[in-house]
C-alpha cells in the first residue's frame, strides 16, 4: 500500500519542480539569446547557415529541458514512430494542442523546422534575435502569415502548425481552423499528422502552471504517416472549398484518434 504522506510529499515536490522548470526555461532562453546566439551570428557564413544552426540549437536545448523535467519527476514520455520527424523535408507537421509543452516537445525532435510565433516575441529585446535567426514566422497579420508559411514550404523547409490555433479546452473536442489546410493546399505539400496526449490533464488552457495533477503527467506522442493533400483538390473547384473539406477530414481524424495511416483514397 502506498503511503499517503509519500504521495503528498511527491505532489508538493512536483509543484516546486515545475516552478523550477519554468524558471530554468526563462533563464536558459536569455542565456542562449545573449551568449550563444552571438557566436552563431559571427561564425555562420550565410543567413541559411545561421538559420539551420539556430534551429538545431533550439531543438537540442528543448530536448535538454524535457530531460530535466523527466529527471525531476515532473513528467514521463513515450513516443511512437518519432524517427519519422527527423527525416522529413518540405512538409507541414500538424498536431493537436492539449498543453503548454507541446511546442517544446515537438521541436525537441525536429532539428529543422519553421514555426509561427507570437508577434510580441519580435519586439522582445532578448528573444527578438533568437526568432529572427531561427527564421520563425510572425503572426502579425493573417495575410502576411499565409504568404510566409507557403513561401517557406515551397523553399523546402518544414513547418510546424497547430490547426486549433490555441490550446484545447480539457474535455472538449478539437476545433480546427482552416488556416493550416489553406497553407498546405497552396504550397502543394504533404501533411505529417502528430497526435499528443497528456494524462492526467495539466498545463492546459484552463490550468495554471502550479495546478499539478495528483500523479505525474504522462505524455504520449504518436507520429502518423504523411497525408497527401492533393487528394482533396478537385478540378475547377475553389481552393477555399478544398480547404474546408481537408479541415473537416483532419478534425474528424483527431477527434477519433485515427492519425496513423499512409494516404487517403
Amino acid at each position: 500500500m502506498i503511503n499517503r504522506s509519500h504521495l503528498k510529499l511527491n505532489y508538493y515536490w512536483r509543484i516546486v519542480a515545475t516552478g523550477f522548470g519554468f524558471a530554468l526555461f526563462g533563464i536558459g532562453g536569455l542565456f542562449i539569446a545573449l551568449v550563444i546566439f552571438p557566436f552563431i551570428l559571427v561564425n555562420a557564413k550565410s543567413k541559411d547557415q545561421r538559420k539551420l544552426k539556430a534551429q538545431a540549437l533550439i531543438s537540442k536545448s528543448f530536448r535538454f529541458f524535457i530531460s530535466i523535467l523527466r529527471s525531476l519527476g515532473v513528467l514521463t514520455l513515450t513516443t511512437a514512430n518519432i524517427e519519422k520527424l527527423k527525416s522529413d523535408s518540405g512538409i507541414m507537421v500538424i498536431a493537436n494542442h492539449p498543453t503548454l509543452l507541446d511546442v517544446v516537445l515537438l521541436i525537441s525532435y525536429l532539428p529543422r523546422v519553421d514555426c509561427v510565433v507570437k508577434e510580441a516575441l519580435w519586439h522582445n529585446p532578448f528573444l527578438k534575435r533568437v526568432v529572427q535567426t531561427a527564421g520563425y514566422i510572425s503572426n502579425s497579420t493573417p495575410e502576411q502569415l499565409l504568404d510566409d508559411c507557403v513561401d517557406t514550404l515551397k523553399r523546402g523547409n518544414n513547418l510546424l502548425i497547430f490547426p486549433e490555433g490555441t490550446r484545447t479546452e480539457p474535455g472538449k473536442p478539437e476545433v480546427f481552423r482552416r488556416g493550416a489546410a489553406n497553407i498546405a493546399l497552396r504550397a502543394q505539400v504533404s501533411v505529417r499528422l502528430v497526435y499528443i496526449s497528456c494524462q492526467p490533464s495539466a498545463l492546459s488552457k484552463s490550468h495554471r502552471w502550479y495546478q499539478v495533477p495528483k500523479r505525474k503527467m504522462h505524455f504520449t506522442i504518436k507520429v502518423g504517416d504523411c497525408l497527401e493533400t492533393s487528394n482533396f483538390i478537385t478540378k475547377n473547384e475553389p481552393l477555399s472549398i478544398s480547404a474546408r473539406r481537408l479541415t473537416q477530414y483532419l478534425q474528424k481524424c483527431y477527434r477519433q484518434g485515427e492519425v496513423l495511416y499512409e494516404s487517403v483514397a
